[in-house]
């Protein structure tokens, strides 16, 4: 079908302009922005809720006064993690999302879920756990000390940059209206 829709006559290749760099770019500023929407459904959401636990954690924090020390920066490094549009390590890298909300959901929220499975199987109780259930959850926020956020914003984990290489191959370039 490709084959059928492509003209083989003409097999020169268009020159590179500025017009197709800034439709290049159009579609990597996409990429980018969407980066977590386009994960899979279960590290997306782990993703939502460990940012909405830090945010949780950042009010209070405001609102007791204590918004400064280590702790505080760490916390606002990592929530800069969680903001695509603001990440941008360099041309060349750029953050692993999917690894990233692996992370959260090994280190953080498995712990975490199997004790309240566990408390619901004691009480007898035919309840589904699920990672929503720890959006508001107090133990995980006690559990988010200076040591295991400054480990998790050591750890995030960097990959090279392949977005340019993947558009530059699947970009339509328009060929000029004479």
């Amino acid at each position: 079908m490709l084959r059928e829709n492509l003209d083989l006559e003409n097999k020169e290749s268009e020159k590179w302009t500025k017009d197709i760099d800034n439709q290049l770019n159009k579609y990597l500023d996409l990429l980018y922005q969407n980066e977590r929407n386009l994960l899979p459904n279960k590290r997306r959401r782990a993703l939502d809720i460990a940012e909405a636990l830090l945010v949780n954690i950042h009010r209070k924090l405001i609102m007791e006064g204590k918004a400064s020390g280590e702790y505080y920066d760490t916390l606002q490094n990592l929530l800069k993690v969680f903001k695509t549009e603001e990440v941008s390590i360099n041309d060349n890298e750029s953050i692993d999302y999917y690894k990233f909300a692996d992370i959260w959901i090994e280190e953080v929220f498995n712990h975490r879920l199997r004790e309240l499975k566990n408390a619901a199987k004691m009480k007898k109780q035919k309840r589904t756990i699920y990672l929503e259930n720890l959006r508001n959850d107090d133990e995980i926020k006690k559990r988010l000390t200076f040591k295991k956020l400054k480990d998790i914003l050591d750890n995030v984990p960097v990959i090279s940059n392949i977005w340019k290489n993947v558009t530059s191959c699947i970009i339509g370039i328009p060929k000029p209206i004479d």
